[in-house]
Protein backbone atom coordinates (compact mmCIF):
# COMPACT_ATOMS: atom_id res chain seq x y z
CA UNK A 1 0.00 0.00 0.00
CA UNK A 2 2.85 2.39 0.87
CA UNK A 3 4.59 1.70 -2.46
CA UNK A 4 1.42 2.26 -4.44
CA UNK A 5 0.58 5.43 -2.54
CA UNK A 6 4.06 6.83 -3.21
CA UNK A 7 3.83 5.98 -6.91
CA UNK A 8 0.48 7.72 -7.35
CA UNK A 9 -0.47 5.53 -10.31
CA UNK A 10 -3.25 7.02 -12.45
CA UNK A 11 -5.69 5.50 -14.94
CA UNK A 12 -4.14 5.47 -18.40
CA UNK A 13 -0.54 5.36 -17.10
CA UNK A 14 2.15 3.12 -18.50
CA UNK A 15 3.58 1.15 -15.59
CA UNK A 16 6.61 -1.13 -15.51
CA UNK A 17 7.38 -3.81 -12.96
CA UNK A 18 11.05 -4.65 -13.53
CA UNK A 19 11.09 -7.54 -11.05
CA UNK A 20 7.72 -9.19 -11.67
CA UNK A 21 7.95 -12.30 -9.51
CA UNK A 22 4.46 -13.72 -9.16
CA UNK A 23 2.89 -10.33 -9.89
CA UNK A 24 2.00 -8.98 -6.46
CA UNK A 25 2.89 -5.36 -7.25
CA UNK A 26 1.95 -5.79 -10.90
CA UNK A 27 -1.63 -6.84 -10.18
CA UNK A 28 -2.19 -3.70 -8.13
CA UNK A 29 -0.45 -1.52 -10.73
CA UNK A 30 -2.61 -3.02 -13.48
CA UNK A 31 -5.81 -2.40 -11.53
CA UNK A 32 -4.84 1.25 -11.15
CA UNK A 33 -3.78 1.92 -14.76
CA UNK A 34 -7.06 0.39 -15.90
CA UNK A 35 -8.11 -0.57 -19.42
CA UNK A 36 -6.70 2.66 -20.88
CA UNK A 37 -3.23 2.08 -19.47
CA UNK A 38 -0.65 -0.60 -19.86
CA UNK A 39 1.61 -2.70 -17.69
CA UNK A 40 4.95 -4.16 -18.72
CA UNK A 41 6.42 -6.88 -16.53
CA UNK A 42 10.00 -8.16 -16.66
CA UNK A 43 11.54 -11.06 -14.80
CA UNK A 44 14.85 -12.80 -15.20
CA UNK A 45 13.33 -16.00 -13.80
CA UNK A 46 11.19 -17.50 -16.56
CA UNK A 47 9.53 -19.80 -14.01
CA UNK A 48 7.72 -16.77 -12.55
CA UNK A 49 6.04 -15.67 -15.77
CA UNK A 50 3.20 -18.26 -16.04
CA UNK A 51 1.95 -17.67 -12.49
CA UNK A 52 2.18 -13.88 -12.88
CA UNK A 53 0.39 -14.07 -16.24
CA UNK A 54 -2.47 -16.05 -14.70
CA UNK A 55 -2.89 -13.50 -11.92
CA UNK A 56 -2.73 -10.54 -14.32
CA UNK A 57 -5.23 -12.05 -16.80
CA UNK A 58 -7.79 -12.11 -14.00
CA UNK A 59 -7.57 -8.29 -13.83
CA UNK A 60 -8.54 -7.99 -17.49
CA UNK A 61 -6.47 -4.98 -18.57
CA UNK A 62 -3.63 -4.86 -21.14
CA UNK A 63 -0.21 -6.12 -20.07
CA UNK A 64 2.91 -7.56 -21.63
CA UNK A 65 5.41 -9.85 -19.96
CA UNK A 66 9.04 -10.31 -20.92
CA UNK A 67 11.66 -12.81 -19.84
CA UNK A 68 14.36 -10.23 -19.24
CA UNK A 69 16.62 -8.75 -16.63
CA UNK A 70 15.66 -5.19 -15.65
CA UNK A 71 18.93 -4.12 -17.28
CA UNK A 72 17.23 -4.91 -20.62
CA UNK A 73 14.39 -2.46 -19.99
CA UNK A 74 15.35 -0.10 -22.82
CA UNK A 75 15.20 -2.93 -25.35
CA UNK A 76 11.84 -4.11 -23.98
CA UNK A 77 10.41 -0.60 -24.19
CA UNK A 78 11.69 -0.22 -27.77
CA UNK A 79 10.18 -3.58 -28.69
CA UNK A 80 6.81 -2.41 -27.34
CA UNK A 81 7.11 1.00 -29.05
CA UNK A 82 7.11 2.85 -25.74
CA UNK A 83 9.31 5.90 -25.26
CA UNK A 84 8.09 7.01 -21.82
CA UNK A 85 6.74 5.37 -18.69
CA UNK A 86 4.81 6.92 -15.83
CA UNK A 87 5.61 4.42 -13.09
CA UNK A 88 8.47 2.01 -12.55
CA UNK A 89 8.87 -0.53 -9.74
CA UNK A 90 12.00 -2.60 -9.07
CA UNK A 91 11.79 -4.75 -5.94
CA UNK A 92 15.45 -5.78 -5.89
CA UNK A 93 16.97 -8.67 -3.99
CA UNK A 94 16.46 -12.38 -3.60
CA UNK A 95 12.97 -13.75 -3.57
CA UNK A 96 11.73 -16.42 -1.19
CA UNK A 97 10.23 -18.14 -4.23
CA UNK A 98 13.72 -19.11 -5.36
CA UNK A 99 15.23 -19.60 -1.90
CA UNK A 100 12.40 -21.84 -0.65
CA UNK A 101 12.43 -24.11 -3.71
CA UNK A 102 15.07 -26.84 -3.21
CA UNK A 103 15.18 -27.49 -6.97
CA UNK A 104 16.63 -24.01 -7.47
CA UNK A 105 19.64 -24.80 -5.30
CA UNK A 106 19.89 -21.44 -3.53
CA UNK A 107 19.44 -22.60 0.05
CA UNK A 108 21.05 -25.16 2.30
CA UNK A 109 17.90 -25.46 4.38
CA UNK A 110 16.45 -28.08 2.03
CA UNK A 111 18.87 -30.26 0.11
CA UNK A 112 18.58 -29.86 -3.64
CA UNK A 113 20.58 -29.70 -6.84
CA UNK A 114 23.34 -27.12 -6.58
CA UNK A 115 22.12 -24.66 -9.23
CA UNK A 116 21.83 -21.06 -7.90
CA UNK A 117 20.90 -19.43 -11.22
CA UNK A 118 18.11 -16.87 -11.43
CA UNK A 119 17.74 -17.69 -15.13
CA UNK A 120 18.19 -21.43 -15.53
CA UNK A 121 18.30 -21.12 -19.32
CA UNK A 122 21.64 -19.28 -19.20
CA UNK A 123 25.07 -19.79 -17.75
CA UNK A 124 26.48 -22.62 -15.71
CA UNK A 125 25.08 -23.99 -12.48
CA UNK A 126 26.94 -23.57 -9.20
CA UNK A 127 27.79 -27.30 -9.34
CA UNK A 128 29.40 -26.80 -12.75
CA UNK A 129 31.33 -23.75 -11.55
CA UNK A 130 32.58 -25.52 -8.43
CA UNK A 131 33.69 -28.46 -10.54
CA UNK A 132 35.65 -26.36 -13.03
CA UNK A 133 36.95 -23.25 -11.25
CA UNK A 134 40.56 -23.18 -10.16
CA UNK A 135 41.34 -23.09 -6.46
CA UNK A 136 42.38 -19.46 -6.90
CA UNK A 137 39.15 -18.66 -8.74
CA UNK A 138 37.05 -20.22 -5.97
CA UNK A 139 38.93 -18.30 -3.27
CA UNK A 140 38.62 -15.06 -5.22
CA UNK A 141 34.88 -15.53 -5.79
CA UNK A 142 34.25 -16.35 -2.13
CA UNK A 143 36.36 -13.40 -0.96
CA UNK A 144 35.39 -10.75 -3.50
CA UNK A 145 31.80 -11.67 -4.28
CA UNK A 146 30.80 -13.22 -0.97
CA UNK A 147 32.85 -11.16 1.49
CA UNK A 148 33.93 -14.46 3.03
CA UNK A 149 36.77 -13.99 5.53
CA UNK A 150 37.72 -17.68 5.32
CA UNK A 151 37.71 -17.83 1.54
CA UNK A 152 41.07 -19.66 1.28
CA UNK A 153 40.13 -22.29 3.84
CA UNK A 154 36.76 -22.94 2.18
CA UNK A 155 38.33 -23.04 -1.30
CA UNK A 156 40.86 -25.59 0.03
CA UNK A 157 38.02 -27.73 1.39
CA UNK A 158 36.00 -27.52 -1.82
CA UNK A 159 39.04 -28.44 -3.93
CA UNK A 160 39.79 -31.45 -1.70
CA UNK A 161 36.15 -32.60 -1.60
CA UNK A 162 35.67 -32.40 -5.36
CA UNK A 163 38.74 -34.64 -5.81
CA UNK A 164 36.83 -37.35 -3.93
CA UNK A 165 33.44 -36.81 -5.58
CA UNK A 166 31.55 -34.09 -7.48
CA UNK A 167 29.73 -31.58 -5.26
CA UNK A 168 26.25 -31.63 -6.76
CA UNK A 169 23.83 -30.69 -3.98
CA UNK A 170 23.37 -27.83 -1.57
CA UNK A 171 23.68 -30.26 1.33
CA UNK A 172 27.04 -31.50 0.09
CA UNK A 173 28.37 -27.96 -0.25
CA UNK A 174 27.02 -26.99 3.18
CA UNK A 175 28.75 -29.98 4.71
CA UNK A 176 32.09 -29.09 3.08
CA UNK A 177 31.81 -25.48 4.30
CA UNK A 178 30.76 -26.52 7.77
CA UNK A 179 33.71 -28.93 8.09
CA UNK A 180 36.11 -26.26 6.80
CA UNK A 181 34.96 -23.72 9.37
CA UNK A 182 34.13 -26.04 12.30
CA UNK A 183 37.00 -24.88 14.53
CA UNK A 184 35.29 -21.50 14.88
CA UNK A 185 32.69 -21.73 17.63
CA UNK A 186 30.95 -18.60 16.36
CA UNK A 187 30.46 -20.02 12.87
CA UNK A 188 26.90 -21.16 12.29
CA UNK A 189 25.76 -23.73 9.79
CA UNK A 190 25.91 -22.07 6.33
CA UNK A 191 22.12 -22.09 6.03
Amino acid sequence: DEVLAALNVQPGDVAVDCTLGWGGHAVELLRRVGPGGMLLGLDLDADNLPRAEERLRAVGHPFYLHHSNFAGLQQVLAMQGIDQVDTLVADLGMSSMQVDDPERGFSYRRDGALDMRMDRSRGRSAAELIATMTHEGLAEALRDLGDEPQAERIADAIAAARERAPITTTGMLASVIQEATAQNDWRLHPS
